[in-house]
């Protein structure tokens, strides 16, 4: 889960999730138009709000697990894992379901790694015996 967790994070900040792109081929008739590209990651529009919450979600996921096995005082992995992974989920395919078009990588690498969150948080929340 944490992997998963870090690099979901690392997706959403660094990948380009949606790719407009406008090529207008016309060079091959002597006519000169610049071309046109943007590339926006998980944080950013369309629907900023929801890859921002799934990162902060992913990552409060991840710094949980790791200071549970540095420090013996953090409560262990549980019942709040599994919520968590699926909500984490549940964002990642809300972004990408609510703007389908001009998608990049990252958004389909993104609903991998989200799936592995949820899949995580699930076995964390079994292991506790949830």
């Amino acid at each position: 889960m944490s992997a998963a967790g870090a690099l979901l994070a690392a997706d959403l900040l660094l990948l380009p999730w949606h790719r407009y792109r406008l090529d207008n081929g016309l060079e091959r008739f002597g006519v000169e138009i610049p071309s046109f590209q943007l590339d926006r990651t998980g944080v950013q529009d369309p629907y900023a709000l929801l890859g921002i919450a799934a990162f902060v979600v992913a990552a409060a996921m991840v710094a949980h697990v790791a200071a549970a096995r540095l420090h013996p005082g953090v409560p262990r992995p549980g019942p709040a894992d599994l919520i968590a992974g699926a909500l984490v989920f549940g964002l990642v395919v809300a972004k990408l379901l609510a703007h389908n078009r001009f998608l990049g990588v990252g958004a389909w690498v993104g609903v991998l790694l989200a799936a592995g969150v949820a899949a995580g948080g699930y076995a964390l929340a079994r292991d506790a015996g949830a």
